[in-house]
């Protein structure tokens, strides 16, 4: 991505969009957020990133994390059964899994409130400090994390399960600091879009081993083995951490970087993105619908196969890992081929699309558990078309405020996360609950595929209307003021 240069006087046209930074103007022609991507020059290689194996270390470190994560989140549902069967003894099979999923929809959502509340603040820290320091209290909170479950679970008190988890909600301030670093250490705005979709194959490959890790780990007859390997995934994250270089020093170095004044209140950050007219705002909407939809799956597949396929944790554990796979091959190999013959915008429509498709066979599920695994695997497309959302405002934001942008970006869409998980897991508890008139254990799927099916539709009707943006006499300022009132 280009340093972005600062217009002189009379040099902006009438009716060209602008981006304001302070008091910095920054013409449209630097910042095409709906130009389409692809033009007749040739797109430099990835292979001539400066920075490349900065970038692929940092993946590594990520995917030890979310192999952490997944391993570890792999293990709560089991605490949530073990605990509903030891404290409500008498309650049928069936009322217990409602149980546990009622105290597992809380443990999924309040992390992302938490996200939601301090987000921007450590993003706006992240441009003064550095990303390095971010990723080690992303670090530092998941490792806190599991420390609390291990003592929730030797006292059988879940408060310290979910004082512990609330705090350590922080921990998602690590996809963040990876795109920021990403965003830092690029020059070219293909190679921004490249590597945000390669982030796909970091999470895949953490999706992949951490399940597989489960499958041995789970049938040990080491007691909370799982929960042990997953605290010593991320202490090796802490100590790799030295050897990656801090990013805002080479963006400094590439002149991408000037120094700012921004201000530390967290909800301006998000007032100001929602503020921001034109193009961006209904992006920012689009990256919500994604949020909140995402949850369904993810907060009910233990549950949901348990109950309807009788998988057993071992299944479920080759069953995310083959997700994995799947999801790496889409951002090493799928996407990549896509944004070769196709715009940002439109893979991004095309994988609302594909969200569609795999939420209309999840519906009928219940009829066969290989509409569910089908369904799941071509929908691992989905991390990667929240990672090209990203991608598009990252590509318009300033070296200076990537940190604060992105941060406050995935704060709007932990909100949208924590509703998400908290209306999947009450529509899934009362639908399997005595208290329904049928049992219909895929209401959630149902239900977010109309959602996603709006959603196509309105990115189509978006891409439409600001295909012109730039040359349209009526489109309005698109403003993110980030200084101190």
């Amino acid at each position: 991505m280009e340093p972005i240069i600062s217009p002189k006087e009379g040099s902006i046209k009438n009716g060209d969009t602008i981006l304001i930074i302070g008091n910095e103007k920054i013409d449209n022609e630097k910042i095409p957020l709906l130009k389409d991507t692809k033009n007749n020059e040739e797109k430099p290689s990835i292979r001539e990133h400066k920075h490349l194996k900065q970038v692929f270390f940092l993946y590594v470190l990520f995917g030890l994390l979310v192999m952490s994560c997944y391993l570890y989140a792999l293990f709560l549902p089991g605490v949530f059964s073990q605990f509903v069967k030891k404290n409500y003894p008498n309650l049928s099979p069936i009322e217990q899994q409602s149980k546990s999923s009622y105290y597992k929809s809380f443990s999924d959502s309040i992390p992302y409130f938490t996200m939601f509340l301090f987000g921007p603040l450590f993003g706006v820290l992240s441009d003064k400090y550095g990303r390095k320091p971010i990723l080690l209290l992303s670090f530092a909170m998941t490792f806190l994390d599991i420390v609390s479950c291990w003592v929730a679970m030797k006292t059988n008190n879940l408060i310290y399960f979910y004082v512990g988890h609330t705090i350590a909600g922080l921990n998602n301030v690590a996809n963040a600091a990876v795109f920021s670093f990403v965003a830092d250490v690029s020059n070219f705005d293909s190679h921004v879009s490249i590597l945000f979709s390669l982030a796909g194959v970091s999470i895949g490959s953490g999706i992949v081993f951490g399940p597989l890790l489960y499958v041995y780990t789970s049938g040990s007859q080491i007691q909370d083995l799982t929960l042990y390997v997953a605290a010593g995934l991320v202490v090796i994250c802490f100590l790799g951490l030295p050897f990656l270089s801090e990013s805002l020093d080479i963006a400094k170095n590439n002149n991408k970087f000037k120094e700012s004044n921004n201000s530390l209140n967290p909800f301006k950050h998000i007032y100001n993105l929602f503020s921001s007219r034109g193009s961006l705002f209904w992006i920012i909407l689009l990256f919500i619908s994604v949020s909140y939809t995402s949850q369904d799956v993810s907060n009910t597949y233990y549950y949901y196969t348990t109950l309807t396929y009788s998988w057993t944790p071992k299944d479920i554990g080759l069953f995310l890992g083959g997700l994995g796979f799947l999801m790496i091959l889409w951002g090493a190999i799928g996407v990549p081929i896509l944004l070769n013959y196709f715009s940002t915008r439109k893979v991004i429509s095309i994988g609302f699309f594909i969200s569609f498709c795999c939420h209309i066979l999840m519906i009928f599920s219940n009829h066969s558990m290989y509409y569910y695994i089908i369904g799941c695997g071509i929908g691992t497309f989905v991390p990667n078309n929240t990672n090209l959302i990203q991608s598009l405002i990252s590509i318009v934001t300033p070296g200076e405020v990537q940190g604060t942008i992105i941060t406050g970006l995935q704060s709007i869409g932990s909100l949208a996360q924590f509703f998400g998980a908290l209306a999947t897991g009450d529509i899934y508890m009362y639908f399997i609950s005595n208290e329904s008139p049928f049992f219909f254990p895929q209401a959630p799927y149902f239900i977010n595929t109309i959602i996603i099916l709006l959603t196509f539709f309105s990115s189509i009707i978006i891409w439409n209307y600001y295909k012109n943006e730039k040359n349209n006499n009526n489109v309005k300022q698109i403003k993110t003021s980030i200084n101190n009132e």
